[in-house]
């Protein structure tokens, strides 16, 4: 499914046209730091194959802390989109689109100071795919894309990977 985004999505601009300043992070030292996304820094994006968004939510909300990626890919939430903890993953300074899938599947991209803004929420050439495996949204100008591929099942043989692909 292909959704309209409004030019917007893609500024990293507040009502008064500032750049949004983000949430105090701390770098690699350790150090506090507070970091603005402008047009010609480097944006940070980190993926995290979580295995269950609320099982594991202190260790995500550890993990966002110490490394302070502008942009943040979560897989497999193993979560329904109403189970998705959106406040705490707010209160960390970042916000979120997400397509959740009970029991498996579910994927997410957060955005840090900034809302990602939802382009696409499924792989294009199979309009029955109910699988929460794609998510596609623009972050401060960028498309970003997240994919969860799982890597199959070993007892089924060889080609297990092909078959969990679709």
């Amino acid at each position: 499914m292909l959704i309209k985004v409004p030019d917007s999505a893609f500024e990293p601009k507040t009502s008064r046209g500032l750049i949004r300043p983000y949430p105090i992070c701390r770098d690699s030292g350790g150090r506090l730091q507070q970091r603005r996304l402008v047009r010609t820094q480097r944006m940070k994006i980190a993926t995290f194959n979580i295995n269950n968004v609320n099982k594991r939510r202190p260790n995500l909300l550890d993990w966002l802390r110490k490394s302070c990626p502008d942009v943040a890919c979560l897989q497999e939430l193993k979560a329904s989109d109403t189970e998705f903890p959106l406040e705490p993953i707010r209160k960390a300074g970042y916000d979120a689109v997400w397509r959740g899938q009970k029991s498996w599947n579910g994927v997410a991209i957060l955005g840090r100071g900034r809302e990602p803004g939802l382009t696409r929420t499924a792989l294009p050439g199979d309009a029955t795919d109910t699988q929460s495996r794609y998510l596609e949204a623009a972050v401060g100008g960028v498309l970003i894309a997240t994919l969860y591929a799982p890597n199959g099942n070993r007892s089924l043989g060889p080609n297990s990977t092909t078959s969990s692909l679709g």
